[in-house]
């Protein structure tokens, strides 16, 4: 019996072709996967920087509208890793005010001392409006480190929100 030439591709020709194929599809799913990372990377950056200008603006113009006899900096105090826990700027209608990294970082560090928090949380850094200045003034600077002072930083905030 004499076999007909039959036209088509082997089960080894065809085997080829999709593991092939698939390689190439797996390259191009990667490439997209990447690059779709890298775009969402540029827009958390893009919303970090945005964030960050909107607070040195915010900054420079409650430093620009403030009054220079009005602005107390007994509070001033830079990171570093000394003893202190908490630190204030008063600038006349608004306080800021913050918590030392290193006790964020390691609350066990504190001790005696405490946070300032809004809402039982503590804070990085805060705006609040303070217009009297109350939170720089050493009689209620006092009151606020010892025991009220997540009450008073709860009640600045929640007249700045």
């Amino acid at each position: 019996m004499i076999r007909g030439y039959k036209k088509g591709f082997t089960l080894i020709e065809l085997m080829l072709a999709m593991s092939f194929i698939s390689v190439l599809l797996l390259s191009i799913a990667m490439v997209g996967i990447q690059a779709g990372k890298m775009y969402s990377r540029g827009i958390v950056l893009r919303d970090v920087n945005q964030a960050g200008r909107d607070i040195s603006d915010t900054i420079r113009r409650d430093f620009l509208q403030a009054n220079a006899e009005k602005i107390d900096s007994t509070g001033l105090r830079v990171p570093n890793n000394s003893n202190w826990s908490t630190g204030r700027l008063c600038l006349g209608s608004h306080s800021y005010v913050w918590n030392n990294p290193k006790y964020l970082d390691d609350p066990s560090l504190l001790g005696g001392n405490s946070l300032f928090k809004v809402n039982g949380n503590p804070v990085n850094l805060v705006r609040v409006v303070d217009a009297d200045s109350g939170l720089c003034k050493k009689r209620c600077f006092w009151q606020i480190s010892r025991n009220c002072r997540s009450c008073e930083i709860v009640q600045f905030a929640q007249v700045y929100q």
